[in-house]
């Protein structure tokens, strides 16, 4: 196992001092109320509840993690990551803390182990790439994402790929919004008026959808991007992310055809009762469909649960749920992918594999 060492900060101290520790790095900072693991503290979380840095406690915001051990292998840690959108996880051996495993670490781990022989990018891409326009507005982006249940989308300019924006862009610059400019009609720096090609990352690294997953593996690692985008005659088809990568070590190496992940903490007893909704999906689509997997997470902000939905396979499907309870955003998840199913059934886009 390869780990780093680990960023600390104490419970009682105000977020301020997380963020000067953690910006930059990638990294997320492991939260201790003296020798006592409290949690882990990223940038997203921090953004995400719109908080005064300042004022508010490490404690409050420190989200509760699986623990690593020493003798755990890539397939295990995967799951772990799995379990919640982590950044990364702490290692520790008998109490005693060791460092930190990052995403960008397994991968690395996986690529070197084999886990990813024989793979390609366009089993485990999701598409196609939700795109918009280089002259759209931060306001029409976020309200696309938030619509479309992504996390990033593709600029497109004089139809090529011109650039990719993610929520956590928006998120850095709603952050300082104070300190952006004035609109040219003198309106004030209302950040969801402003042009999203002022935010958006121009240096696009893009693969083709035949390209190996080791491949893949090589570029997030060069970039320390979280998600490269496929193209195809300079325009997106799909995109695939670090969360994918795992996910498809996961299943092809311990034959699972629904992934869940996210319940860590919560309410760990639904998790059948998820996986038999999953399957009972899966054997419908199928009829349908070219696909052979899916992949569920599941989020829970107050008292509200979401359910986010990737079919995987040569037809790709995503669809997003919420809920006060669980399984009921689980089966608005699922209808959602059943009327996505039937549309392109009746649109004739199935492609079968040979």
């Amino acid at each position: 196992m390869q780990y780093s060492k680990a960023i600390i900060v104490e419970a009682q101290q105000p977020v301020t001092k997380a963020i000067s520790k953690i910006r930059g790095s990638g990294l997320a900072a492991l939260v201790f109320e003296g020798k006592k693991y409290v949690g882990i503290l990223d940038e997203r979380m921090i953004n995400e509840k719109r908080i005064d840095p300042g004022k508010a406690l490490c404690s409050t915001l420190a989200v509760k993690t699986p623990s690593l051990s020493p003798s755990m292998d890539p397939l295990e840690i995967s799951r772990a990551f799995l379990s919640g959108r982590f950044k990364s996880l702490p290692v520790f051996d008998s109490g005693k803390l060791l460092g930190t495993v990052g995403r960008f670490d397994l991968l690395s781990m996986l690529d070197k182990g084999g886990y990813l022989k024989g793979h390609k990018v366009s089993g485990h891409m999701t598409s196609p790439m939700v795109t918009i326009d280089y002259d759209a507005n931060v306001g029409a982006a976020t309200a696309l994402m938030r619509e479309s249940g992504v996390r990033r989308l593709a600029i497109i300019k004089n139809k090529k790929l011109a650039g990719l924006v993610s929520v956590f862009d928006l998120m850095d610059a709603t952050r300082d919004e104070k300190n952006l400019p004035r609109m040219k009609d003198g309106g004030g720096a209302k950040i969801e008026r402003l042009p999203l090609a002022s935010f958006m990352k121009d240096s696009v690294v893009s693969v083709g959808k035949d390209a190996p997953l080791s491949e893949v593996v090589k570029l997030i690692l060069r970039t320390r991007r979280a998600g490269i985008i496929v193209s195809e005659n300079e325009m997106p088809v799909g995109i695939i992310t670090a969360s994918d990568i795992l996910d498809a070590a996961l299943r092809s190496q311990m034959q699972l055809p629904v992934m869940v992940s996210g319940l860590h903490g919560m309410e760990k007893e639904f998790g059948d009762d998820v996986v038999l909704e999953g399957e009972a999906l899966l054997s419908k689509l199928q009829k349908r469909l070219d696909v052979d997997g899916i992949s569920i997470h599941i989020k829970q902000a107050g008292k509200e649960y979401s359910v986010s939905m990737h079919v995987r396979g040569m037809d790709s499907l995503r669809s997003c749920g919420s809920a006060y309870e669980l399984m009921a955003a689980m089966r608005d998840a699922v209808d959602d992918i059943m009327a996505q199913a039937r549309k392109r059934k009746r649109g004739g886009i199935s492609k079968r594999r040979n």
